[in-house]
This record gives structure tokens, C-alpha cells and sequence, in this order.
């Protein structure tokens, strides 16, 4: 049937045992069975598009072009052939019997395909390449060849199959039940689906199985035709016997039983290897890689001149029964576990554990990749070189060990541990990281060198077989060391030493020699010539005892232990620190020669022998108990000594004058002379001090922190000497003190036994002494007090050279015979309150200011400047008398008492008193006044007659002025007070205990009362001598208050009138009457001139001169005449008054007599 390239459609089933062909280059479609009842003998098809559904011939199925599939396809035994591209429209059977089945084109479409039968199945194009089937099957009597097949489910191949391409089943297996061939490079994809191989595999072609799964070759690869290579993926990969030209190439877990050839290719598995049996590879010149875990109770050989890695750990969780390599090529192994030997033959990289079940031997040099350790129970061979800078333990029980050639010759080194109960015998020299070995066996070093950059530990008996030199940071030697023929064989230890027991016991060291840093664990070492530890010494354990002919510490030396050094005719010498880091125990050295400190020492105590000398040149020895120093001792640098008692029993010197200072923290015994020969820079005791030598000479400071015992008279000759404790004479006022320099006091000095005296060439400062001497105390400069002090003298005096002052307002207390201060005092610095007893005389040269000041003298006091309290307490002074050169200032109150009745108080004439509170005085005989007083707040109470200077004068107080008496004949005063009363005089006292001034003005005050004499007025008539606003009561003066008389106060207030004056007017011609007290009328006066002379009747009445105008002064109208004085009385005693009423002409003869006369 031919329809050109028409469509050929039927639509309805298709039978008869006749053969069919249709042809059409457009379509050709079957929509029913074809064959389904009477099979059809063969059908054929053009090239067009064909469509089927079921076919069922008894002869050959073909299809020329395109062809869709769904159904089941049996064919007899004839062939079945798809000429184009075939898709799968549902899922297909082909059953061709014995017959071939042949896709010529591709085959897609997500349906299941099924190749039965007993024939063969050859695929030439791309299966489901487009659209991946559902799965694909051949029978088991099918053998097939594909290309490439893409499936989402299982392929499974029941017979032989020849594989070209690539194969995938997305997560689905992949089984091949029979033989394969190879007939090209071949990929076979699982995803997470199982790959198996049931029968053997070969051809020379790449076989690549990738699965996350597992991928099984149950049979030999390669055992006919070796493949070109083999590589698997990451799932589990199990083999029997592989051979292949090339590389062998296991991705995941692999399981390895039998042979593995690879040619010269690379032999490699990155995963975890089980041997399931004996396993021997083969890899000529190629490398062989286990980049997993080894394990199996099997035997693993590898063989090759290539490279053998091992890097992960062989037999770690099953023991291997053994591991050898050959003589060709490199062995490279992380960790390897074995019930029997390990032999590497060739040359060997350790990098991990290695355990033997006996012997482990390396043939060649080994070289260490990373930290190893070696287990041998039968004994450890390492016959060649050993290099590597790694770690390396070795461990061979009870048996021996045995290194044969250089070790780290070429790479040092790291770590070198050796246990072993046997016998280590190192050859050659040795270069490590460290070397350690323990306390079993027996280690012989031959090699004359063993060179660790760190450090050595050799806890076995170690004998030296030559002149040894151990280097490293620390070399341990605690079994103890000897040489191998007494006094032969020396020691040289370049680097630290950890030395314990004895070295030499047995056979004595030629000499004993360390470089670095020592620690002498109970050590006794024995040399018959020098000692010479360059580094550190730390002493732990027991004592340790050091003999040799010369013993030199050149570093440090620490340790909680005793040590005893014996050095005999040479010296010993500690060029360190001693105990900086740990504290020593006691320290004793014995030396004829030089013992020589060159840095500071600390220990429990420090004791030296009386030969030889003792050279401190440290700058610090510190003990917890004594130092004794039997020799001469001289400073080489500025030094401390701490200790409970330091001893100078040989004395002391500085190595060049005042180079070298010393303090002493503790107490101290000084029986000789200090700084006699070389004066020291300066000198500090912390503690006690017995001053037995008689002299301390420093050119700086000294300082005494404790209290000073003086056994003999002592001269403290420095710069400034601080005794900060106070101190004693050893017998009460025997032993005295000299001080040349400057001084700080501090304590209490003389208090069980005084000083005889004590003086001080320089300046001196007090922070809270107290001082007591029998005799007297000289203090030549200035003083400073810096805390509350006391200086008391039983019978001496004190003389203070220069000024006085304090730093912070401390208080001070004298107490001698006399007492002179020649500077200020409290002028830089202001004092505190300041308290002064003396038997005799006191004497202030300059200027005193202070808080206060508490006074008791049984002589005279001067103040020649100023003296000035700045505190509430003031100024309380009792003594014989008082004399004040200059300003008085108090922001209290001045209190001076006069204990001499014929004392005197005297205020120089520039002198002032300004006091804040009162200002007092009792006693005595007389206060000589100063021309301004001011008390601002307090009363004025003066109980000695006062005397003023002459001119103007002023009184001023806050509170009453009292005073027994005021004397100021030329004194123009005004006195004030500020709401308190006046009481100047006594009205039944002598002249003197009145007032007499030249001028009062009181411009206020709450009352007066007063006895005395004003501008010269006595009586009444001094009332009215007084310049105040004040008025009469309650202010009154000789009784009578103040003011002018009351005739004064009539004239003034008469009107008077002026006649012409005379041209020769005499006195005795102006009145020749007399005018009555009544009063007076203008015809009265015939007024020729003014003043005119009134003659006033009256009882008690005495002439008053009455000035109204300009020509002259007084108490007159325009002032206060007539205040205070009632209308119609007269003024007993009342004085002459002037009374003006125009210009005062020329008054002449008689007239100027009555006129000063009335005055």
C-alpha cells in the first residue's frame, strides 16, 4: 500500500498471516492492534510518520522513519528494526525471540522500555537523550550494546553488554548482570542509585561508575582486558582484583581483597578502605594514595618505586596482621596499627602512631611529616638518618633501641621522646626540638652531641662516652651523670640545666659547665675544676651544696632553698640577681677570695665568712631574717638592705666617694665607722637603728625611719638627715647628736633616754617630733614644721637660727631656758597653733604669724616685727613684760598677761593692734599704746595704766573699752565703740589712772563714763571739751554728762548787740558792772568789741567766754555748746567758755592775759 505522501490510517484492527507494507512519506497510523488475532507475517513502513499501538508478526518488524510505540511488540523470532527516531507513547515491550532488536534512530518518551528475548538488542543512538524513559530492561538472554541511555528509573541488564557513553538513571540502579565490554570511554551515573557489576568487566577503555550509593564489582576488573583506568565516586566502591594501564581511582569507601595492578598509573582511594582479605597493590612508578582509613585483619603490601601515601589511619579500628613496603620508592604513613611487623624498606615520612606488635624497623632514612610515635614491643630499629622537624616518641618496652645514624643531620628534629627498658644507644650526633628519656634502661651518648632547641630530660643513668656538649633551652639530668673514667670526660651544657642528685658521685667530672639557666633540685655537684653557671640558677628541693676550685653564678639565682657555695682560694661570684624571682633560703658562702654580689640578692638570710672581702655592688640584698657581713664591706652602687637585723660588723664604705648611697630596710647594727674612707651618697635606715660607731658621713640625704639608739656621741654628716622615728640616747644624757646638714624630725626623741643635746648646722623640719635633751638645742636654719611638734629642753635653750614656718598650719610647742628665733615665723608657711614656755626670755627677730599663740614666759617677751594670728584663738601671752615693734594683727583676741608687777607692755610707735575678738591686758605696771587699736567684734579691757603717742590716735572695739587709765597729753584720740560703753579711769584714782588727752571725739558708743582730763579741762567743764554727736546721759565724764553749762547755753541765746570798739579800749573799762546769772539784756553789754569778756554772776559761777563767730574755736555756739545742759542751772567747776558774735578784733595787755586765762 503505498499512499505517496498521503496518510495511511487504520483506524480498526489489523490481521492475517500475510505480510503488510505501508508506504507513505506523511503518516502511517495504526490506531488499533495490529496482529492481535492472526499475527501478521511482517509488517513494514515508509519513511514517513509511524503510529502503533500493539504488533504482534511472525516475522520481521521495520520501520522506516519516525515512529511512536505503545504496546507490546513480538515478533516470532524475526527481526525487529526502528529505522528513525522512536518515541515511547506508553509503556513498550519488544520480544523479538532469537531474532536482533535494532533502534537505529533515538528513543525517548517517559514510558518503561522492555527488551526480551534471546537475541541481541543494539541500540546506535542516543536513548531518551530528549525525554529520559521510565526505565530500560534487557532480558537475561539479551545481549546488548548501547551508546547512551538517559532513564529516571532502573536499567538493568540481565546479559552480556557492550557499554559506549554515558549512562544515567537519575537516583535509580544501574545493574549489569553479565559480562561487560568496553567498547568506549564509559560513564555510568546512578545519582544515589547502586551501580552493579555481577560479572567481570573489561576493555581498554576509562570506566567511570559515579554513585552516592554504592557501586559493586563482583568480579575481576580488567582480568582479561586491562581497562585504561577505573574510577568510581563517592559511594561505596567493593572490588575483587583490579587491573588496569592507568590510574585506579576509588571515590568513597572502598573494600579491597586480592591484587590491584595499575600499570605505572596512580593507584588512589579518597575514602575508608576495609581489606576484605590479603591485598597487595601494584603500581610500578606510580603513586599510591589512601587518602581514608586502612583497616582489616589482613595483610597490605604495596609495592612500587612511586610514592606511598597513607594519609589517614591504617588499622586504627581493626589492626592490620602487617604492613610492608619495598626497597624502591617512598612510603608516606599518618597512623598505622599492626598485630605483627611494620617493615619499610624504602625511605620512609612518619606522621602519627605506629604500633607493632614486635618489631618495628625503617630500613632507610626516615623522615617525620608530622608528630609520630613509634611502639615496637619487640624493639625499635630506625638504622638509617632521622629527619624531619617534627615530634617523635619511641617505645620499645623491654626492648632495645637502637639510633644509627645522624639524627636531624638535615632537618632538625622536633620532639625526641625515648622509653624504653633496654638499652638506647645514639650513635651520632643528635639535633631535636627537645630529647627526652625515662627513668628504665640505660642511655649511652656517643655522639658527643646532642643540639635540641628545647629541652633535653634524661631520667635514666647517663654516661658519657666523650667530652659531651648537651644544647638546649633545658637540659634535665635526674639519674644522675658520670663520666665514663674519672675526671676525663667533661660536661658542657649549652642552654638551661635542671640538675638533681649527684654529679660526679661516682666518677668525678672533669668540670661542669652551663650556659643557660639552672635548677638545682637537692643537687651535689662535684668538680675538680671550675663551676661556671651563665644563666639563671633556681634552687628547689633539698639544699644544694656546690664545691669546685671557683664557683661563678653568672645569671640569676632563685629558689626557696639553702644553698652553701665553697669556692676555696678563688672567688665566688654572683654576677645576677639572686632570689629576684623566688626567694632563697639561707645563703652562706665561704671564700678566701672576693665574694661578689653584682646585682641584688634576695634570700632568708645572707651570712658571709670574715676572710677575704665583700664586694655589694647589686643595689639590693633582702633577707627575711639577718644579714651578717663579716668582712669589709664596700658599695658598688646604691644599695638596700631588707632584713629583720642587717650586721655591719666590718664597716662600711662607698667605692667612690659619695657614688654609692645605702638603705637599710629593718633594723640595723652598725659597730664601725660609715662612709669613713668614701663617704656614701646617702643613707636610709628603715627600722631601728643602734648607732654604735660614732659617725655616719653621707654627702646627700640619710634618713632614719626607726627610732635611733645612740651608743656613742654621733655626728650625722649629710645633706639632710630625716630621723622620722625618734630615737634615744643609750644612757640618759650621755650620748648626744650632731647634725651637719640639714634635719627632719619625726617621733618622739629622748623618751626613755634624753639626748645630752642636739644641734643642727642646717635647715630643720618637724613632722610631729617631740624632743627632749638635757642640755640645750641649736637649730642653725630655717624650720618647718609639718605636723604638731615639741621641743623641750630640761635647762638649755633653744635657738632657731632662721625662719620658722609650717607647711600645712601645725601646730608647735617650745619649752626651754630661753628662747630666740632669729627669722620669721609663719611667713613662707603659716603656722598652726604655736605654744611657748620658757623660764627666761623669749625673743622674736622677725615677723610671726600664726593660728595662734599660747604664751608662758618668766622673762621678757619682744616681738621686734610683725605678729599676726590668723585663727579664732589669737594671741594669749603671759610673761614678765611685752614689747611689740610692729603691727599686732588677731582674727581672735589679744590677751597679754604681765606676771611683773613692774612689767611693762610696749607697742612701738609705728606700731598697730587690729584684733577680730577683744583685746585684754593684766598685770604689769604699764602698757605703752600703739596710735590705732581696733578690736572689730570684742571689748578693749586694759588693767595696766595705757600711755598713747602723741597725735592723732585711734581706739575702735565691737564691745566696752575699759581702762584703768589713759595718758596722752598730746594725744588727739577718737575712740569708738560699737554698742558698748566707755569706762577710761577711776574717779578715786591717782592722775595716772584717769584719761588725759589733748582732743576726745567718740563718734559712738552705748554709754561712757569716764574720769579725767580733755584738752586739758578737768571736771565739769571737760564735758564739754568732747567732740561726739553724743549727748548728755548715759555719757558722762568726771560725773557730769556731756556738753556745754546752761549759762553758756543762756548768753548764747542773747542777742548782743556791738558798739564800737575804743580806739584805746582797756579791760578794766568795758564793764564795771556785774551781770547777773539771770541773764543778760542788750543794754547789758556796751559790746565794743568781740569777744568781749562777760563776768557771770552766780553761785560757783567762773567766767565762760562765749564765741559766736570766726575769731576763735571752741566748744561755741555753732558746736555743741548747750547740749545736754538744763535751762537755768550752772556747771560747778565749769570752765571758761568763749562765746564770739562778730570778727574778732586784735586783743591787747590786759584783754590777752584774761583771755588765757578763761581759756
Amino acid at each position: 500500500m503505498d499512499a505517496g505522501y498521503g496518510t495511511i490510517t487504520f483506524n480498526g484492527t489489523v490481521n492475517g498471516a500475510q505480510a503488510l507494507t505501508a508506504t507513505s512519506t506523511g503518516a502511517m497510523v495504526f490506531n488499533a492492534a495490529v496482529g492481535g488475532t492472526t499475527a501478521l507475517a511482517s509488517l513494514t513502513t515508509g519513511t514517513g510518520y509511524t503510529s502503533l499501538v500493539n504488533v504482534t508478526t511472525a516475522g520481521d518488524q521495520s520501520y522506516g522513519g519516525e515512529t511512536s510505540l505503545m504496546g507490546s511488540y513480538a515478533t516470532g523470532n524475526g527481526a525487529f528494526t526502528v529505522a528513525g527516531p522512536v518515541t515511547l507513547a506508553g509503556t513498550v515491550t519488544v520480544d523479538a525471540g532469537s531474532g536482533a532488536v535494532t533502534f537505529n534512530g533515538t528513543v525517548n518518551g517517559a514510558q518503561a522500555l522492555t527488551i526480551a528475548g534471546t537475541g541481541t538488542a543494539q541500540f546506535n543512538a542516543e536513548v531518551g537523550g530528549t525525554t529520559a524513559l521510565a526505565s530500560l530492561t534487557t532480558n537475561a538472554g539479551v545481549a546488548a550494546s548501547f551508546l547512551d541511555v538517559t532513564t529516571t528509573g532502573a536499567q538493568t541488564h540481565g546479559a552480556a553488554t557492550t557499554l559506549n557513553g554515558t549512562y544515567s538513571s537519575a537516583n535509580s540502579p544501574i545493574t549489569f548482570n553479565g559480562e561487560t565490554t568496553l567498547a568506549g570511554t564509559t560513564a555510568v551515573d546512578a545519582g544515589y542509585g547502586t551501580i552493579t557489576f555481577n560479572g567481570t568487566v573489561n576493555g581498554a577503555q576509562a570506566l567511570t561508575a559515579t554513585s552516592t550509593g554504592a557501586m559493586v564489582f563482583n568480579a575481576a576488573v580488567g582480568g582479561t582486558t586491562a581497562l585504561a583506568s577505573l574510577t568510581t565516586g563517592t559511594g561505596y566502591t567493593s572490588l575483587v582484583n583490579v587491573t588496569t594501564a592507568g590510574a585506579q581511582s576509588y571515590g568513597g569507601e572502598t573494600s579491597l581483597m586480592g591484587s590491584y595492578a595499575t600499570g605505572n598509573g596512580a593507584f588512589t582511594v579518597a575514602g575508608p578502605v576495609t581489606l576484605a582479605g590479603a591485598a597487595t597493590v601494584n603500581a610500578g612508578s606510580g603513586a599510591v594514595t589512601f587518602n581514608g582509613t586502612v583497616n582489616g585483619a589482613q595483610a597490605l603490601t604495596v609495592n612500587g618505586s612511586g610514592a606511598t601515601q597513607f594519609n589517614a589511619a591504617v588499622g586504627n579500628t581493626t589492626a592490620l596482621a602487617s604492613l610492608t613496603t619495598d626497597a624502591d620508592g617512598t612510603t608516606s604513613l599518618t597512623s598505622v596499627t599492626t598485630s605483627g611487623a611494620q617493615t619499610y624498606n624504602d625511605a620512609t615520612t612518619l606522621n602519627g602512631a605506629y604500633q607493632a606488635g614486635t618489631v618495628f624497623t625503617a630500613a632507610k632514612a626516615v623522615t617525620l611529616g608530622g608528630d609520630s610515635r613509634i611502639t615496637g614491643t619487640g624493639g625499635v630499629v630506625l638504622a638509617s638518618t632521622l629527619d624531619g622537624g617534627r615530634a617523635l616518641t619511641l617505645t620499645s618496652g623491654s626492648g632495645d633501641i637502637l639510633l644509627g645514624g645522624a639524627v636531624g643531620g638535615t632537618s632538625r628534629l622536633g620532639a625526641l621522646t625515648i622509653n624504653g627498658g633496654g638499652t638506647t644507644t645514639i650513635n651520632n650526633a643528635v639535633k631535636a626540638g627537645s630529647l627526652a628519656t625515662d627513668a628504665t634502661g640505660i642511655t649511652i651518648l656517643n655522639g658527643g652531641s646532642v643540639d635540641t632547641t628545647g629541652a633535653q630530660s634524661y631520667a635514666d643513668a647517663v654516661t658519657l662516652g666523650a667530652d659531651t656538649v648537651l644544647t638546649g633551652t633545658q637540659v634535665s639530668l635526674s639519674g644522675g651523670i658520670d663520666a665514663a673514667a674519672a675526671g676525663r670526660q667533661g660536661l658542657t651544657i649549652a642552654g638551661n640545666a635542671a640538675l638533681t642528685g649527684t654529679l660526679g658521685a661516682r666518677q668525678a667530672l672533669a668540670a661542669l659547665t652551663v650556659g643557660g639557666e639552672t635548677l638545682l633540685t637537692g643537687a651535689t655537684a662535684v668538680t675538680s675544676g671550675a663551676q661556671t653557671y651563665g644563666g639563671a640558677v633556681r634552687l628547689a628541693g633539698s639544699p644544694s651544696v656546690l664545691t669546685g676550685t671557683g664557683v661563678t653564678f653568672a645569671g640569676t639565682l632563685d629558689g626557696g632553698q639553702a644553698l652553701t657555695v665553697t669556692s676555696g682560694t678563688a672567688d665566688a661570684v654572683f654576677a645576677g640577681v639572686v632570689g629576684g624571682t623566688e626567694r632563697l633560703g639561707a645563703l652562706t658562702v665561704n671564700s678566701a677570695g672576693q665574694t661578689r654580689f653584682a646585682q641584688s640578692v634576695r634570700a632568708a638570710s645572707v651570712a658571709t665568712d670574715v676572710a677575704g672581702t665583700l664586694a655589694l655592688n647589686g643595689g639590693s640584698v633582702d633577707t627575711t631574717g639577718a644579714q651578717t657581713y663579716g668582712e669589709r664591706a664596700v658599695l658598688g652602687t646604691d644599695t638596700r638592705l631588707t632584713a629583720s637585723t642587717v650586721v655591719l660588723a666590718g664597716g662600711l664604705d662607698a667605692a667612690t666617694r659619695g657614688g654609692q648611697g645605702l638603705t637599710i630596710a629593718g633594723n640595723a647594727v652598725v659597730n664601725g665607722v660609715v662612709g669613713g674612707t668614701q663617704a656614701l651618697s646617702r643613707l636610709s635606715l628603715t627600722g631601728t637603728a643602734a648607732l654604735n660607731g660614732g659617725a655616719v658621713t653621707t654627702v646627700a640625704e640619710q634618713s632614719y625611719n626607726g627610732a635611733v639608739t645612740l651608743g656613742a656621741d654621733t655626728v650625722l654628716t649629710g645633706g639632710t638627715v630625716s630621723l622620722l622615728n625618734g630615737g634615744n640616747a643609750a644612757n640618759a644624757g650621755v650620748q648626744g647628736l650632731t647634725v651637719n646638714g640639714d634635719a627632719v624630725l619625726a617621733g618622739v626623741f629622748g623618751e626613755t633616754g634624753a639626748l645630752r643635746q642636739i644641734a643642727v648646722s642646717g635647715g630643720t623640719r618637724l613632722a610631729g617630733a617631740t624632743v627632749a635633751t638635757t642640755g640645750g638645742q641649736r637649730f642653725g636654719g630655717s624650720l618647718t614644721v609639718a605636723g604638731a611638734s615639741a621641743l623641750t629642753s630640761n635647762g638649755g635653750d633653744l635657738v632657731f637660727g632662721g625662719a620658722v614656718d609650717s607647711a600645712n598650719r601645725s601646730a608647735l610647742s617650745l619649752n626651754g631656758a630661753s628662747i630666740r628665733a632669729s627669722g620669721d615665723i609663719g611667713a613662707s608657711g603659716l603656722m598652726g597653733d604655736v605654744t611657748v614656755r620658757a623660764s627666761g626670755g623669749v625673743v622674736y627677730d622677725g615677723a610671726v604669724t600664726v593660728r595662734s599663740l599660747t604664751q608662758t614666759a618668766g622673762g621678757e617677751s619682744r616681738f621686734a616685727k610683725a605678729l599676726t594670728a590668723t585663727g579664732t584663738d589669737g594671741l594669749r601671752l603671759t610673761g614678765a613684760g611685752f614689747t611689740f615693734g610692729a603691727a599686732v594683727n588677731s582674727a581672735g583676741s589679744l590677751a597679754l598677761v604681765t606676771t611683773n608687777g613692774a612689767g611693762t607692755v610696749t607697742f612701738g610707735r609705728d606700731a598697730t593692734v587690729v584684733t577680730e575678738g577683744g583685746f585684754t591686758q593684766s598685770g604689769g605696771s604699764g602698757i605703752v599704746l600703739p596710735a590705732s587699736i581696733t578690736a572689730k567684734t570684742g571689748p578693749i579691757t586694759l588693767g595696766a595704766v595705757a600711755s598713747l603717742p602723741d597725735g592723732q590716735a585711734s581706739i575702735a572695739a565691737g564691745g566696752p573699752i575699759t581702762m584703768a587709765g589713759l595718758q596722752g597729753k598730746a594725744t588727739m584720740l577718737t575712740m569708738a565703740s560699737d554698742g558698748g560703753a566707755l569706762l577710761i579711769g577711776q574717779e578715786t584714782g591717782t592722775a595716772l589712772q584717769k584719761i588725759d588727752v589733748l582732743s576726745l571725739t567718740v563718734p559712738k558708743a552705748s554709754s561712757a563714763r569716764m574720769f579725767g582730763t580733755v584738752a586739758g579741762k578737768t571736771d565739769a567743764l571737760a564735758a564739754s571739751a568732747i567732740d561726739s554727736p553724743l549727748r548728755a546721759a548715759p555719757y558722762f565724764i568726771n560725773n557730769t554728762p556731756w556738753g556745754p553749762t546752761q549759762e553758756v547755753s543762756r548768753v548764747a541765746a542773747t542777742v548782743v548787740v556791738v558798739v564800737p570798739v575804743p580806739s584805746t579800749p582797756g579791760v578794766t573799762s568795758l564793764f564795771t558792772g556785774t551781770v547777773t546769772s539771770a541773764g543778760l539784756t542788750p543794754n547789758a553789754l556796751a559790746a565794743y568789741a568781740a569777744p568781749q569778756v562777760l563776768t557771770l554772776a552766780g553761785a560757783g559761777a567762773q567766767p565762760e567766754v562765749l564765741s559766736t563767730g570766726s575769731g576763735m574755736g571752741g566748744s561755741g555756739m555753732g558746736g555743741s555748746a548747750g547740749a545736754g545742759t538744763a535751762p537755768g542751772t550752772t556747771r560747778a567747776g565749769a570752765q571758761p567758755e568763749v562765746l564770739t558774735t562778730g570778727p574778732a578784733p586784735s586783743v591787747t595787755g590786759n584783754q590777752q592775759t584774761e583771755k588765757e586765762e578763761a581759756r
